[in-house]
């Protein structure tokens, strides 16, 4: 048998991009779907699971153990107990917010403004979940946001430029 030539195997390749750029990218997130997208992928593979009560989700496991805080099977869980829906931008929640009333949506912040500005801006974007970074949280303002009906999410923030490696 004999083979086409090499320029014609390069043709007849397609580039997958595995659960997005997987490696590069949080796996199965439109970040990573864009990003293979942008690296040349040809195509993207990912796994779609249904929730117990009928809705799809993108994720490769059966269970949200590896991804997740929580355990359990994806065909055991309902959809609106195991999502958190989160956006630095206000209007992205608030079109949520239409479309899904109940579901629980958080602000992304990064680094945190006052208290009362990380009040003020969840409550615009009608979000539940204020994702802050720790840098400026104090336990009187995360007590202040929890008064206002407000779930703290918090991780470090960098605060300076990391030194040059020697």
């Amino acid at each position: 048998m004999r083979l086409p030539p090499s320029d014609t195997w390069v043709q007849l390749l397609l580039i997958t991009g595995h659960r997005g750029a997987l490696g590069s990218e949080p796996e199965n997130t439109l970040r990573s779907f864009r990003r293979a997208v942008d690296d040349g992928c040809d195509e993207i593979e990912l796994d779609l699971r249904v929730t117990a009560d009928g809705e799809l989700v993108v994720l490769h496991d059966a269970t949200v153990d590896r991804t997740t805080n929580g355990s359990g099977a994806v065909a055991d869980l309902t959809f609106a107990a195991r999502t958190l829906i989160t956006s630095s931008q206000s209007e992205i929640l608030l079109s949520v917010r239409r479309l899904m009333p109940t579901a629980d949506t958080g602000l992304i912040l990064g680094r945190t403004p006052p208290i009362e500005d990380v009040i003020t801006l969840c409550e615009g974007a009608q979000a539940n979940w204020a994702l802050c970074g720790i840098n400026g949280l104090t336990p009187e303002g995360v007590a202040d946001l929890h008064a206002h009906g407000l779930t703290v999410t918090a991780w470090p923030a960098l605060t300076q430029k990391p030194s040059p490696k020697q």
